[in-house]
């Protein structure tokens, strides 16, 4: 139940969350530089289910039980709005469902929204198909070569998310040239948000005109993404006016919907592009590296797929989706490496959280790495790879807002079912054609904090032309 008026005005009267001394003004921004993700564990283990940075210049507050977590993002949903450094991105998102809010958010979800039923859905679905069968035939995954499977998987998933927001006409006239630049800006984008998210993040936010060399790459990379989708939009509008709405592209579903501006247009295009390829390319990436580093699971994922796959055909849509050790692997490689590792919020009254006080201004953090290592909810093995743990009594039994690949609440992603609906096509494509393999399984794998969880160096694997045992199928070739 939402706190009442009068219970908010005493909010003053509880005490503020306890947390660690850190560095003056940097809290323990040096400290997460360094350790990562698993500061927020040890912050949760040390001090409790809501935690503040006492040494921060500003207010931060971090919470991690489900209760908390489920008052902030939607019984008191009221009192947050996107956090001040999403919001200093507006140059990329502008007024994207992102960062948008209130009637404007509302009303834009809601036009949005018939672009990503099943039936739409579906409609993609050849597609990805195909993308993913040129792939998975590529003479350069010839058995024993090795592949950064992190720039595959994101040019795999660039190539999809632009025909589904543009359609096949636009992306056939896109040259080689062109899609490189484009992921050339995308990667520095990512940079940027790797860049203002850490230690200087405080120089980004209170000194926006100072002149940092990234900034200026930030916003050539922001310039050529926007020469791209201007172009298409301005295509698509002369093709309607045409008479030509046979499209079921994203952008032309926009076009026709509702009465938004070329700007609001753009801005859509510009969130479902950078939020609609990396997540799943991430999640792509890590589930092809656990699964190498897991032959055995890897083996028996594959004889699953060849149940309702016999011949190497493509699966059905009703056959993928009742693949059950498929989405367990694809959950379990949510929780280890969740693509968003954390979602902030700020605060914009006073609230009271978990029995301690919320001041205006605070950004709330739910870190979602470190709640799916909670071993209250997952058990001791919390950084074990074990897609086992998803029974259906395991799912049952799991407390909201403690599984949050996809956010929660009435902000929860939009495209996710295009995501599972994509991560599991690409999935099937590559492991009925590849087995992988990984050269040295106990090195670590560096990780970087932008707008997503990033691999911070290549993630190299082999393709292999057979299972490690005798006994079992081959691979198909």
């Amino acid at each position: 139940m939402a706190m009442s008026d009068q219970t908010l005005q005493k909010a003053s009267s509880f005490p503020l969350a306890p947390g660690p001394k850190g560095i003056p003004i940097l809290g323990q921004g040096l400290r997460f530089y360094r350790e990562q993700f698993r500061m927020f564990v040890w912050m949760r283990e040390s001090f409790g289910d809501v935690v503040r940075d006492v040494s921060a210049a500003m207010p931060i507050v971090q919470i991690f039980s489900p209760e908390a977590i489920e008052q902030v993002l939607v019984r008191n949903a009221k009192n947050y709005t996107k956090d001040r450094v999403l919001r200093s991105w507006n140059l990329v998102f502008g007024d994207g469902l992102l960062v948008s809010e209130g009637e404007t958010w509302k009303h834009d979800r809601k036009v949005i929204q018939p672009a990503f039923s099943p039936p739409r859905l579906r409609e993609y679905e050849a597609m990805m198909i195909d993308q993913s069968k040129k792939l998975a035939g590529d003479t350069r995954w010839s058995p024993g070569g090795q592949i950064d499977v992190f720039q595959e998987m994101t040019e795999l998933t660039l190539r999809i998310v632009l025909r589904s927001l543009f359609g096949e006409e636009s992306n056939a006239n896109l040259t080689n040239q062109e899609f490189h630049a484009l992921s050339h800006a995308l990667e520095e984008l990512a940079n940027w948000f790797e860049f203002s998210s850490g230690p200087w993040m405080f120089v980004t936010l209170l000194f926006p005109w100072f002149p940092l060399p990234a900034r200026f790459r930030y916003k050539r990379a922001v310039k050529t993404l926007e020469k791209y989708i201007n172009t298409i939009i301005e295509r698509k509008r002369v093709e309607l006016k045409e008479g030509n709405q046979k499209g079921t592209d994203l952008i032309t579903s926009l076009l026709t919907a509702s009465d938004f501006t070329d700007k609001q247009v753009r801005d859509h295009a510009l969130t479902f592009i950078l939020a609609g390829h990396e997540t799943t390319s991430l999640t792509l990436t890590y589930t092809l590296r656990l699964l190498a580093i897991h032959p055995e699971i890897q083996d028996e994922l594959h004889a699953e797929l060849l149940k309702i796959a016999p011949r190497g055909e493509s699966p059905s849509h009703e056959a993928l989706f009742r693949c059950e050790l498929l989405s367990q692997v694809i959950d379990e490689s949510m929780r280890l490496y969740p693509p968003a590792p954390v979602l902030a919020r700020e605060a914009t009254v006073a609230d009271v959280v978990g029995g301690f006080q919320i001041v205006p201004t605070s950004s709330v953090i739910i870190p979602t790495w470190a709640i799916h290592r909670d071993r209250r909810y997952y058990g001791d093995d919390v950084d074990v790879f074990r897609p086992a743990r998803w029974t259906p009594e395991f799912r049952k039994a799991l407390p909201r807002a403690v599984f949050l690949p996809f956010g929660f609440g009435p902000r929860m992603c939009i495209g996710m079912g295009f995501a599972i609906q994509e991560i599991k096509i690409i999935l099937a494509e590559i492991l009925l054609k590849h087995k992988f393999t990984i050269d040295d399984p106990s090195t670590p794998m560096r990780l970087q904090a932008s707008i997503t969880m990033r691999p911070r160096d290549p993630v190299l694997l082999r393709s292999s032309g057979g299972f490690s045992n005798s006994n079992a199928t081959p691979w198909l070739n």
